[in-house]
């Protein structure tokens, strides 16, 4: 979906890297990252519609809510994905397993939010 000012949806992606979380808007090219993942999601979600309102209220071209992030990070969203369906796949396999502790790549660790990019009229 191409976004414009009426119409559109932004997708921020947290993931851990070493001691820190990274978090990005993959459609609008946002990037930030903190010691704190719940700290980071708020940031980011203020950052997001703080970027959003702007382009709004300055009535800048809907170029500006298509700004798709680098490759590297689709890709680690991919990679994300993935391990969520393997994840899946393991807990329907085991629903008469004793629980275990999540591997330390375990998607407990991720942030995923999809949203809506809706202005409304000032």
């Amino acid at each position: 979906m191409k976004n414009a000012k009426h119409l559109g949806e932004a997708t921020v992606f947290i993931y851990p890297s070493k001691d820190r979380y990274i978090g990005v808007c993959l459609e609008l090219d946002l990037i930030d990252e903190d010691s704190d993942r719940d700290i980071l999601v708020d940031r980011m979600k203020r950052r997001v519609e703080s970027y959003v309102a702007f382009i709004h209220k300055k009535n800048y071209d809907d170029s500006l809510l298509n700004r798709p992030a680098p490759k590297k990070y689709w890709n680690k969203f991919y990679q994300f994905l993935s391990l969520m369906k393997e994840e899946e796949k393991k807990h329907i396999r085991s629903t008469t397993a004793p629980a275990s502790r999540p591997a330390a790549s375990s998607t407990r660790d991720f942030f995923v939010s999809r949203r809506s990019l809706v202005c409304e009229p000032a």
